[in-house]
């Protein structure tokens, strides 16, 4: 199958290209096979054990031991006192195997110190066949960072290390060879399948399929991430963009079930709006596509409803889905659970009640929201009644707050004009003016028009 670059991005791409690459340079240094030194410093090098080997062999004069040494350092991250170590044992009287695993090392020192010319020069002086792979390895990373995919992707031909095939899938990926990318990355996840590289082989797998194309591909493999890596430091982004695929393909019914296991696992995630955003959306466009049994199915409905003005059904359906959403603490005291859309519900109950008139309904649903969304509806009310105190103290702490630019500015209008009722005009010109600017940026001329009456009466 030769798969064709379409040329688009998608919404994430950034932050998994970002997160593999990162994963890349944390591709460390294979230990070596190391004889000439007693069994106690080979075990504790084995089993990594670096600040017991500095403690007990830092004063030793002997080439293995030194380079030892010199190899706890570097593990333990002090590149300078490694390499400092290394160019002695260069200078000694060491065999050619111990000098030449201290020069590959100091080129590791160099790449880990960003020195990416000078660790690749040291690659390419390494003869003895035992250190091929590190030295084979060392080129790869070096040339990565220097942005040459080519040689990284040929100086590991050959080799079938998770690491390797990782490499090699990244630099094809990266020269637009989307057919070697993903031999190399499904041979990863098939050699290895309980390597740490491997679920972000198969990420680099579903992005491909999705920049080429084939949609299924790519949904199947962000699937097999969810279900056989749970401790996937890219978990949230798989399902991000997985129900935007879905979303984007109408799959609602898939959907669905995603939305509700991210939200379960996921409750504060900063995809949490997009995600709530597509499942609302896609509700409007294809109702029936959850049953009852479905967590969210009162809201999805209360809010369908609420769209098309039912308000009467509308609250009927948020209301029942808010009682499910209670909990009762100590005997009489209750409150609502840390569901995501518990403040959505809140807000579009309340504003039903508003059409309807009832206004005390409405406000008491308010109270019990934290959303910013529903404290400016609050001070609507408030405004509206004259408490311009009640306005002033409930939306300051939202001033400096970053938040979508039509609250902002609607922020800046509510006080501003508070002010100007209660006869504070300067901080109510500071206010109203910046109400204005946001608005002009948001592109609202009927708003702008309204500040500008508010600003002209205080002249």
């Amino acid at each position: 199958m030769l798969l064709l670059v379409l040329g688009q991005t998608f919404v994430g791409e950034e932050v998994v290209s970002s997160r593999f690459l990162e994963e890349i340079s944390r591709i460390e240094k294979p230990l070596y096979t190391i004889s000439g030194a007693d069994s106690l410093i080979e075990g504790l090098y084995r089993s990594r054990q670096f600040t017991q080997i500095i403690k007990r062999y830092s004063s030793s004069t002997s080439p293995v031991y030194r380079l030892l040494v010199a190899e706890a350092l570097y593990y333990t991250g002090d590149y300078p006192g490694a390499d400092s170590i290394y160019s002695i044992i260069l200078r000694s009287d060491a065999d050619t195997l111990i000098k030449e695993m201290a020069l590959l090392s100091k080129g590791w020192t160099y790449y880990r110190r960003n020195l990416y010319e000078r660790a690749l020069e040291i690659s390419g002086r390494i003869s003895d066949t035992s250190l091929f792979y590190s030295a084979s390895l060392l080129k790869a990373l070096s040339s990565i960072a220097l942005k040459d995919y080519s040689t990284a992707y040929s100086a590991l031909d050959g080799f079938d290390t998770p690491e390797a095939l990782l490499v090699r899938g990244y630099a094809t990926y990266m020269l637009g060879n989307y057919d070697l990318a993903l031999k190399s990355l499904n041979r990863l996840y098939e050699l290895y399948p309980n390597s740490p590289l491997a679920p972000y082989a198969l990420f680099r797998i579903a992005t491909i399929y999705l920049k080429t194309g084939y949609v299924d591909d790519a949904v199947r493999y962000l699937w097999l991430i969810l279900e056989e890596y749970p401790d996937f430091e890219l978990r949230p982004q798989a399902y991000y963009i997985l129900a935007r695929t879905l979303y984007q393909e109408k799959r609602y019914e898939e959907l669905a079930d995603v939305v509700r296991d991210f939200l379960k696992e996921y409750p504060e995630s900063d995809y949490v709006p997009s995600i709530k955003r597509y499942i609302t959306q896609a509700y409007t466009s294809g109702p029936y596509i959850v049953d009852e049994d479905y967590p969210y199915y009162h809201f999805l409905e209360g809010y369908l409803n609420y769209e098309k003005g039912n308000c009467g059904t509308a609250i009927e359906h948020l209301e029942r889905y808010l009682r499910s959403r209670e909990r009762r603490y100590f005997i009489f005291f209750r409150r609502y659970s840390e569901d995501p859309f518990v403040s959505d519900a809140l807000l579009y109950v309340a504003k039903c009640y508003i059409k309807l008139g009832d206004t005390s309904s409405a406000e008491n649903y308010l109270k019990k929201c934290r959303d910013y969304r529903c404290r400016i509806e609050l001070s609507r009310m408030y405004f509206e009644r004259g408490d311009y105190d009640a306005v002033i103290k409930l939306l300051s702490k939202y001033r400096d707050e970053k938040l979508p630019l039509k609250y902002k500015a609607e922020i800046y209008y509510l006080m501003g004009a508070s002010y100007a009722r209660k006869g504070d005009v300067e901080r109510a010109k500071g206010l109203l003016r910046r109400a204005e600017m946001v608005y002009k940026e948001v592109g609202s001329r009927e708003e702008i028009d309204k500040v500008r009456r508010e600003l002209e009466s205080l002249k």
